[in-house]
């Protein structure tokens, strides 16, 4: 099973309502709203539309300075905002998903929120009350302390998700053995972020497999290692961000940065960087910002047809709808985070699902 992991942001709500076909029992979204409408109930009828029926995980999410900074833009992530430390309203919240058959909400613990025993007992009594399914999503720091509560009440038809962030899977061997040697009988998912936050697009052009700065390659600063190991280490599926950071929208933005595509192969379970590698003195990356998406395409449009899976692609098919027309468009910063998610995601889909 996997697990696609989207905010709803407007590239996510795009790609969610274009390929909601993907999406079935061994594909099932996980949607962390950050945003709402002043109409709360918009919010969610517009994730409804998007779906077209098919199932989600919800996670009212919220967030902690020490994992995402200080430089988060509040007004771009208002109910996440909201949320923190608040839990009566978060209760609230995930209440009132729980008449839509198709949602399944998701009680979320980590250091952004944390609940009593008793509490979290509780709540998760309240949701079951309503023969609802539900998900547990947990970070490491908290599994020893609420195992044995969250044992108790998950049933088979319910999810526990163990979610590493950006950790290496090898590296929390206790505490997988923990989870496969409990009494939770919900399904098993692991949950990560291969692409760490830290990492800027110009540090990719220092790392293709030429070992030159600036140049293309296979990279390695990228471990998507979870996605062949998660059987072995004992759960059932597992979820990652297609490519993107687990990262919020800043307090402000500019066009500057290093034009970068990353394209995902499956049969590699790596990514390809393709970089504006103009270069000056000390041969880094020109920080040319959107203009250097022209120079990134036409490299794109090089790359071995058959290498590269390009027929039947839905990320190349985008492309060149972008590149049609009089005036050829190089996208801007979310577009290409859109085209990172669509090609992920088309490549998960066309080898491990169907």
């Amino acid at each position: 099973m996997y697990v696609p992991i989207l905010k709803n942001r407007d590239q996510e709500l795009k790609l969610m309502k274009n390929y909601s076909g993907y999406f079935s029992e061994k594909m099932i979204p996980l949607i962390e709203i950050i945003h709402e409408k002043k109409d709360e109930i918009c919010t969610i009828e517009g994730i409804q539309e998007r779906l077209n029926g098919k199932e989600a995980f919800i996670d009212y999410f919220t967030f902690d300075d020490e994992t995402y900074g200080k430089n988060v833009g509040v007004n771009k992530c208002n109910i996440a905002n909201d949320l923190r430390g608040n839990m009566e309203l978060y209760f609230g919240k995930l209440e009132r998903i729980l008449k839509y058959d198709n949602l399944i909400p998701v009680v979320s613990i980590s250091n952004a929120r944390e609940f009593t025993k008793e509490d979290l007992k509780a709540f998760l009594l309240r949701i079951k009350q309503n023969n609802k399914r539900i998900a547990v999503r947990i970070t490491d720091e908290y599994l020893y302390r609420y195992m044995t509560t969250i044992s108790e009440i998950i049933e088979k038809q319910d999810f526990f998700m163990f979610d590493i962030r950006e950790q290496d899977i090898e590296s929390k061997f206790m505490e997988n053995e923990q989870i496969k040697s409990s009494n939770i009988v919900a399904r098993k998912i692991i949950l990560n972020s291969p692409r760490h936050r830290s990492i800027k697009n110009g540090s990719y052009g220092e790392d293709g497999e030429s070992g030159e700065d600036g140049e293309d390659g296979w990279t390695n600063l990228i471990d998507n290692s979870v996605a062949l190991k998660y059987k072995k280490v004992g759960f059932e599926g597992f979820g990652d961000y297609m490519g993107l950071k687990d990262a919020l929208p800043g307090k402000s933005g500019g066009g500057k940065g290093v034009a970068l595509a990353l394209i995902y192969l499956y049969s590699k379970n790596k990514f390809y960087i393709v970089i504006n590698n103009d270069t000056i003195g000390d041969k880094k990356p020109v920080d040319q910002g959107l203009k250097g998406y022209k120079k990134v395409i036409y490299k794109i449009n090089l790359l071995d047809s058959k290498e590269f899976e390009k027929r039947d692609c839905e990320m190349f098919k985008e492309l060149d709808i972008m590149q049609s027309g009089k005036e050829k468009k190089n996208g801007s910063w979310s577009t290409w985070n859109y085209l990172t998610m669509v090609r992920y995601l088309d490549q998960i889909h066309r080898h491990m699902i169907e």
